[in-house]
């Protein structure tokens, strides 16, 4: 069957991002097509959920510097102050006042902790951004469905505007032009801190958030209906 020039353009450029890696990487980067790259993006999803369960280890703050401490805004009592608000979960009832001031000692507790491993921000921006080029797949493979109709796909989805919007605002440092009408932020949220053994490393379990206009959305669950949708518009 000969191969139409739109196939052939495809392949070409996958030539050209393959070549420097050998003939290997050749022969499979241009018989890789869209359900190719659904099936890159499920992968990254698997390893998104796989962080979520596992936990992320951190350095204790207990273990750092002073200066370390002062430059994430830690100050002195704030241990005592985390220590208070986890009583909560023992049935201890905090005055307002005191509340506050123990959410705000978690709060810098948790930016120094956070600070010394990113991976699970990497993590979820390598999800969106390889879930949102799937698109560029879908629009250059010729066996691919739907092509026309992918950007406005896109842009109708609740999630999937998100996902465009978190991708390119990370590739591109300052979001200029949104498909979701907002400007998604990445945020962590403390849920608990367990101890290593043998060790003064602990594991941070928590959720991420994506903030948008207002809106808090589990970055988790987003990915996940993320990867429902595409499912669905390509008939996988």
């Amino acid at each position: 069957m000969p191969i139409t020039a739109k196939a052939f353009s495809f392949r070409l450029r996958h030539y050209k991002a393959a070549r420097v890696g050998g003939v290997g990487r050749l022969f499979a980067m241009v018989s890789e097509g869209y359900k190719d790259q659904y099936a890159r993006c499920s992968r990254r999803l698997a390893d998104l959920l796989r962080l979520r369960d596992e936990g992320v280890p951190y350095k204790d703050p207990l273990e750092m510097s002073q200066n370390e401490l002062d430059a994430y805004g830690v100050k002195p009592g704030d241990r005592a102050k985390v220590e208070r608000y986890y009583e909560q979960a023992r049935g201890v009832r905090l005055e307002p006042d005191e509340l506050r001031e123990c959410k705000d000692a978690l709060g810098r507790w948790i930016r120094a902790e956070s600070n010394q491993s990113p991976q699970w921000q990497d993590a979820v921006y390598t999800f969106f951004q390889d879930c949102y080029h799937l698109k560029d797949w879908v629009k250059n493979d010729p066996a691919a469905p739907n092509q026309s109709a992918v950007e406005k796909f896109i842009t109708n989805s609740a999630s999937l505007s998100l996902c465009a919007d978190i991708c390119n605002g990370s590739k591109h440092l300052k979001l200029t032009s949104s498909r979701s009408g907002g400007t998604p932020q990445l945020k962590g949220y403390e849920a608990s801190f367990r101890p290593i053994q043998s060790s003064n490393w602990r594991k941070y379990y928590g959720t991420i958030r994506v903030e948008s206009n207002g809106k808090v959305h589990d970055a988790f669950d987003l990915a996940q209906q993320c990867i429902s949708e595409w499912k669905t518009f390509l008939g996988l």
